[in-house]
């Protein structure tokens, strides 16, 4: 009793229930008591104290010890009674016991009670367990049986000598035979000759190990001779000394899954060898898509050669002459129509190269810090000017956002920016555009650059947005010379390829906003290079010494050009048309730096750098490119074969110069510092000030209008009259910083000739110099 016995005493003396309890305690005995002295008391605390065992007094106020049992044994018939009583005779104390209690103890005898306490509740203890036992039994039977009339499995028994000494009803479900006719058979009568000996070694094997097998499929003979399959899961069964008896296991029917299966193969077979055609197929395709590639990689390396080649001398020796001060207005005049029309048509053919690029997947970004700010403000001043000229207002918007300096390709970017800034002022009659900056966090938190590009024009309809940046879409005619339709979708391009992209929102007569979501890294100021800007080549710096140069160009006005460039330096100069005798000019004459040209017959630039580097000095030789390639697999190719530096054709004159300077280290005189003690280093309004009002309108419009050949034409009829003034406009010009000059002409109109004379002494030229403008 050390859990603690509830004992319920049904006793009308609290005298005698305290005596009962203390012998009880007496005894060691732990339990808990609950005293009751009437009849409803009794029946309640039956139910709510759920006592151990009761102890009743056989005379009771209104009820006696009989009484009190039959309550018992008719409500709770597990709970023991014994008759707790002072006086008893022999005939009521038979009756008590054939009633149901389990002892009677007279008050006078107290002593015994303990024992006889644990007596009753011993054996009633072993009763419930019996009980509990059977019970369980019971269960357990009936939930096997549950568990094999449920099922569909057929479950089974052999013993050491396979014969089948159980089977449940399932196995005639399964192979047609009643449990009659399947016990006294082994699971190997009923399997295909082949089947059987590889079951039997399985039998054996999980005998010998003692363990169970899971999931063994085996075909079997239904009793009608077709083939069922079973999945079988089985247990050796051992005695005590570890003799085998037998084995208890589990059959299930898995006939249907093994012809789904085998349909499912016969499907996977077929697919296979579909896929493997198919493959073929498009291994082919892919070899023909690859073949079609390279021949218009090739194609388009042809072309870029082909056509800018040619342009390289147009725009060179166009160039070159308009610095001629002996030209006569019409010479001049024609030159600046060679050089315009060159201009467009290099414009023209780097759109289609560059979309050609696109598709053939060749195009790469030029990734660097760069100022987006100063490149931003330099877009909208060069095309403000141009929008005031059709009497419309070009406004810049830039939120406290906005991220001066970033990492990114500074080139499409800019490409983004005039495009779309272009396309409005050309597009918009009345009214203004608006271009508008500023950084938005996506649900990542990552920071996009975000431009707009807003106008006020005819807006444009929901079936040409559709269409609007296809390649060679042309919504209307914008009253200027017509492009290639390739510039919003060359933009598109370019968006995308940054992990952007650009869009429309429009609605036909209320204008156009274009916006352009990028990416951005952000970089501080100290990261963006800022090239220094000098002004124009004059010569070589004093001191320098003589370097001999080699040019290579199969092309004869290309070396030709190439061949001025150098000499107006001073530098002594040979050149050959062919690789082979550009390998055999270095043995026999070793230049400091050869101008290398990639495409040449007989041997190309790759092969005769290549030669040359392996010959005695051939690895001290500067070797720079000049390609009129466009893909930047072909730059590595050249580097690779041992090329410094690449200049790409058509080239800037500073491009060349630049390239030389790296090479060799050559220092130069620029016009802008001939006289350096009496020219201002920034262009300011008083400088132009000095020019006649007409002039100052023709530079203004020859700028606005982006015509390189009429600002060269203009610049040059000034340098006739004031060189140093001239000089300071094609150091400029040189490096297209026409913001500059026309915020210095916006601001001239409040000074005076004698206010610019005050602030550039010594340089006024006479007004009768200029002659009128053309």
């Amino acid at each position: 009793m050390n859990r603690g016995a509830r004992v319920l005493m049904l006793e009308d003396s609290l005298t005698d229930a305290e005596l009962a309890e203390r012998e009880l305690r007496k005894s060691g005995m732990t339990f808990s008591s609950m005293r009751v002295d009437t009849r409803d008391a009794f029946i309640r605390a039956l139910d709510d104290f759920r006592p151990d065992i009761v102890l009743s007094d056989y005379k009771l106020p209104d009820f006696d010890g009989m009484t009190a049992l039959e309550i018992v044994r008719g409500n709770h018939p597990d709970v023991p009674v014994i008759m707790v009583t002072g006086a008893l005779s022999d005939i009521e104390a038979v009756k008590l016991i054939q009633a149901g209690a389990k002892d009677y103890v007279l008050k006078d005898g107290l002593a015994r009670l303990a024992s006889s306490v644990r007596q009753a509740l011993s054996a009633e203890r072993g009763i419930r367990a019996r009980k509990a036992a059977e019970k369980a039994l019971r269960e357990s039977e009936e939930r096997f049986r549950s568990l094999v009339e449920s099922t569909s499995d057929w479950i089974w028994e052999i013993n050491a000598q396979a014969v089948y000494t159980y089977a449940s009803p399932q196995v005639f479900d399964l192979l047609g035979y009643s449990v009659g006719e399947i016990l006294g058979k082994t699971p190997f009568d009923l399997m295909p000759p082949a089947e059987s000996g590889r079951v039997k070694a399985v039998f054996n094997d999980i005998a010998s190990e003692k363990k169970p097998f899971r999931l063994l499929e085996n075909a079997n003979l239904h009793k009608d001779g077709r083939v069922v399959f079973l999945e079988s899961s089985a247990t050796p069964i051992f005695d005590a000394e570890g003799r085998l008896k037998g084995y208890r296991g589990i059959d299930r029917d898995i006939t249907e899954r093994k012809r789904v299966e085998e349909n499912f193969r016969r499907y996977k077979d077929q697919l296979e060898e579909t896929v493997r055609q198919r493959t073929e197929e498009l291994q082919l395709a892919r070899d023909a898509a690859e073949a079609a590639n390279k021949a218009k990689s090739l194609f388009l390396a042809n072309m870029s050669h082909e056509l800018r080649t040619p342009m390289n001398a147009i725009l060179g020796f166009s160039h070159m002459m308009r610095r001629d001060p002996h030209l006569t207005e019409s010479q001049r005049e024609n030159l600046n129509i060679i050089n315009r029309s060159g201009e467009h048509l290099l414009s023209l053919i780097n759109d289609v190269l560059e979309m050609a690029k696109i598709e053939s997947g060749h195009l790469q970004l030029e990734i660097a810090p760069f100022d987006l700010g100063g490149m931003v403000r330099e877009v909208v001043e060069m095309m403000r000017l141009r929008a005031e000229e059709k009497g419309l207002q070009l406004a810049l918007d830039l939120a406290s956002s906005f991220p001066r300096n970033i990492r990114g390709d500074e080139a499409r970017i800019r490409q983004i920016l005039v495009n779309l800034v272009s396309n409005a002022v050309k597009f918009t009659k009345q009214g203004q555009v608006t271009v508008r900056l500023g950084v938005e966090c996506n649900s990542n938190f990552n920071q996009h650059l975000r431009i707009e590009v807003e106008d006020t024009g005819p807006g444009i309809s929901q079936q040409d947005q559709q269409r609007l940046f296809h390649p060679f879409v042309q919504l209307a005619d914008g009253g200027e010379q017509k492009g290639t339709g390739l510039g919003l979708s060359i933009s598109r391009q370019f968006a995308q390829l940054m992990g952007g992209d650009i869009g429309v929102d429009s609605t036909a007569g209320k204008g156009a906003l274009f916006w352009v979501d990028l990416p951005v890294e952000l970089v501080s100021a100290a990261d963006v290079f800022k090239p220094e800007k000098r002004g124009e080549v004059a010569g070589l710096a004093p001191g320098q010494p003589s370097y001999r140069i080699l040019i290579a160009e199969d092309q004869q006005e290309n070396q030709l050009l190439l061949g001025k460039l150098m000499t107006g330096l001073g530098l002594e100069v040979k050149a050959t048309g062919t690789g082979e005798q550009c390998v055999k000019l270095f043995q026999d004459w070793h230049p400091d730096l050869i101008w290398m040209d990639r495409r040449m017959p007989v041997m190309d630039g790759d092969e005769a750098a290549r030669r040359i580097r392996q010959l005695p000095e051939g690895q001290s030789v500067k070797i720079v490119a000049v390609t009129a390639s466009v893909f930047s697999e072909e730059q590595q190719e050249l580097l690779d074969a041992g090329m410094n530096d690449i200049v790409h054709k058509p080239y800037r004159f500073e491009e060349i110069y630049d390239s030389l300077a790296r090479q060799l280290g050559i220092k130069y005189r620029y016009h802008a510092e001939v006289e350096e003690h009496n020219i201002p280093v920034v262009l300011t309004p008083a400088m132009l000030a000095v020019l006649p009002a007409a002039v100052r309108q023709q530079l203004r419009e020859a700028l606005e209008s982006l015509d390189s050949g009429r600002i060269t034409a203009i610049i040059r009829q000034i340098g006739e009259c004031d060189a140093h003034l001239g000089r300071k406009l094609s150091g400029l010009v040189e490096y297209f910083d026409y913001p500059a000059i026309l915020n210095s002409l916006g601001r001239t109109a409040d000074l005076s000739v004698a206010s610019a004379s005050l602030s550039h002494p010594g340089h006024q030229p006479d007004a009768q110099c200029f002659k009128p403008p053309v």
